[in-house]
C-alpha cells in the first residue's frame, strides 16, 4: 500500500494523501487495481472547504456525494462543505456550501470549468443527485438550504462551463429529504427522512402529487407498505426505493430496528421486505406475492442500497450482522426477477455473500450500478458510523449474473485506506469503475479497472434461500 507524508491542508490538492488501495502491478493491471492513468496513481483528492486554506482542522472538510459521467467521457462529481463544529455559526451558514467538480477522463481537473475545476454555489448543504444532460448541461438536486436546515428540496442547473443558470426551483414541501431522483417524466421522487419516512412525488410545476404516497399510508390512507407473516412487527418505513424503467418504484424496508433486544438480550431478528410500486403508486400485487418478499431473517441488516437491473430485474444490497460481534462484516446481495422470484442463477436461490474480517461493525452500501455485461457492481463503506468524516474504508464489488466475481480484487471486493468512504460509482463505457467519496475530510475519487473474463467465485453461500412467503397480516403498534 502506498504512504504520502504529504500535508492535507491546501485548499487545491490532486492526489495528496492518496493512499492506494491495490498498488498496480507491473504490465496490465487486472481487473479490481486502480487504474495508473487516472489522477495520481488511480486516485484524485481535492479540498474545497474555504475553511481549511492553510490546514483542516478535524471535523472539517469536504466530502462528496454524487457522481456523473458526461457523454464526452469527462466525470462530475458533486458534494458538500461540511464544518460540524459550526452547525450554528451564521457565516458558515451563508458561505459556499455544495461543490461540483469536473473531471477531465484522465482524472485531473478540467480548467475550463467553473473556478478552475470546480464550482461553488450556497444553494445546498446536501447533494442527493446529479445528472450530466445531453447538451452539456447539468443538473443537481439537493436539499438543506442555508438556514432552512431541510425543509424543502430543490433543483439547480449549471451550464457546461459551470455558470448557475437562474435561481435554484425550490418545492416548497415540509419534510427533511433523504434521497431523490429525477423520473423520465422530468417528476421528482424524495424519499423522506423523519419519524415517519415516505416516498412522495413533485410535479415539474413544484407541486406535491397528491396521488402518489408511499409509505405509513397511500393516497387513499391505506397502508402501503404491509407486514409480512414471518414477524410480528410491520416496516418502520421505507430505507430506499429504485425507479424502473417503466415507471414503477421499488421500495425497501426494514421491519424492525437492529438496535432492539429481547429479553435475553439477544438482537431482534429483523426482515427486509421488498415491495414494487406501479407508476401511480399502488401496491403492484403481480409482484411476488401480493406485491412484496422478505429477505431471511437476520439480526440485523445496517443499511440497504437498491437498483433497477436493465434487464427488469431488481438487485437489493445489504450490510448484514452475521456474528454479533465486532470481528466480521457482511454484504448481502439478493437478485430479484421482475415479477418477484428469487434468481436462482444468481449466487445460492437468488443470494451472493461475502463476509470479511473487521474491527468496524458498520457496513453500509451506499450505490448500484451495471456495467455493459449488466454485472452488478456496489460501492459503499464499512466503517464505525454511516457519517461523513468518520474512520473507515471503502469498498467496491462486482458480482457476475450468478455471483461475486472472483477475477475482481479478493473474490469480488476491494477495500480502500483508512479514512475513505465511498457514496456513489459509475462504470465508464471502457469498463472501468469510478468511485467518489472522501478521503481524510476531502472530496475523493479513484478509478479502478474493469473488465477482464469474470468468473464467479466456487461455493456462494448456502445459509440464504429465499422463499417469497408473504401474507397479508393486521399492522402492529410499535
Amino acid at each position: 500500500m502506498l504512504e504520502s507524508g504529504l500535508s492535507c491542508g491546501l485548499l487545491l490538492m490532486i492526489g495528496c494523501c492518496a493512499a492506494g488501495l491495490l498498488a498496480p502491478s507491473s504490465g496490465v493491471a487486472a481487473p479490481g487495481e486502480l487504474d495508473s492513468s487516472f489522477g495520481r496513481m488511480g486516485e484524485f483528492a481535492l479540498q474545497t472547504n474555504p475553511a481549511c486554506s492553510v490546514v483542516c482542522p478535524e471535523q472539517i472538510g469536504s466530502y462528496a456525494q454524487t457522481l456523473a459521467l458526461q457523454p464526452d467521457g469527462k466525470l462530475l462529481i458533486a458534494g458538500q462543505n461540511f464544518d460540524y463544529q459550526a452547525f450554528d455559526n451564521q457565516a458558515y451558514a451563508e458561505g459556499p456550501k455544495n461543490v461540483v467538480v469536473r473531471l477531465n477522463s484522465d482524472g485531473t481537473l478540467d480548467g475550463t470549468f467553473g473556478n478552475g475545476g470546480f464550482a461553488q454555489t450556497p444553494a445546498f448543504g446536501e447533494v442527493l443527485s446529479l445528472y450530466a444532460n445531453a447538451d452539456g448541461s447539468i443538473t443537481s438536486v439537493g436539499s438543506n438550504p442555508p438556514g432552512r436546515f431541510g425543509e424543502a428540496v430543490g433543483i439547480e442547473h449549471y451550464t457546461a462551463s459551470g455558470a448557475t443558470v437562474g435561481a435554484v426551483q425550490w418545492f416548497a414541501a415540509p419534510f427533511l429529504a433523504k434521497t431523490a431522483q429525477i423520473d423520465s417524466k422530468g417528476r421528482l421522487v424524495v424519499l423522506t427522512d423523519g419519524s415517519e419516512p415516505e416516498i412522495v412525488r413533485l410535479l415539474p410545476t413544484g407541486a406535491l402529487e397528491r396521488s402518489f404516497r408511499i409509505g405509513e399510508a397511500n393516497a387513499d390512507g391505506a397502508k402501503s407498505l404491509v407486514a409480512p407473516s414471518e414477524t410480528e412487527n410491520p416496516p418502520y418505513g421505507p430505507e430506499a426505493f429504485a425507479l424502473a424503467k417503466d415507471g414503477s418504484v421499488f421500495v425497501a424496508a426494514t421491519t424492525s430496528d437492529p438496535m432492539h433486544f429481547d429479553s435475553g438480550n439477544e438482537p431482534l431478528k429483523a426482515h427486509t421486505v421488498l415491495y414494487r410500486f406501479t407508476s401511480s403508486g399502488k401496491l403492484d400485487r403481480s409482484f411476488g406475492r401480493g406485491g412484496m418478499v422478505a429477505l431471511p431473517a437476520s439480526k440485523g441488516y445496517e443499511s440497504l442500497a437498491l437498483a433497477a437491473a436493465p434487464d427488469g430485474d431488481v438487485v437489493l444490497a445489504a450490510g448484514e450482522d452475521i456474528t454479533g460481534s465486532l470481528q466480521q462484516v457482511h454484504l448481502l446481495v439478493v437478485r430479484y426477477t421482475k415479477t418477484g422470484r428469487p434468481d436462482d442463477s444468481f449466487g445460492s436461490g437468488g443470494v451472493a455473500a461475502r463476509g470479511w474480517n473487521s474491527i468496524s461493525p458498520d457496513l453500509v452500501p451506499s450505490a448500484i450500478t451495471f456495467d455493459a455485461r449488466g454485472d452488478t457492481v456496489i460501492a459503499g463503506t464499512n466503517t464505525f458510523t454511516p457519517n461523513p468524516g468518520s474512520v473507515g474504508k471503502w469498498f467496491l464489488a462486482r458480482l457476475t449474473n450468478s455471483g461475486f466475481d472472483c477475477t475482481f480484487g479478493s473474490r469480488g471486493v476491494v477495500l480502500g485506506g483508512e479514512g475513505t468512504s465511498a457514496d456513489a460509482v459509475v462504470v465508464q463505457t471502457d469498463g472501468r469503475i469510478v468511485i467518489a467519496g472522501e478521503r481524510h475530510h476531502e472530496f475523493a475519487a479513484a478509478r479502478y479497472m474493469g473488465g477482464g473474463t469474470p468468473h464467479t467465485c466456487p461455493g456462494e453461500h448456502k445459509s440464504h434461500k429465499l422463499k417469497p412467503k408473504h401474507r397479508r397480516q393486521r399492522r402492529r403498534h410499535r
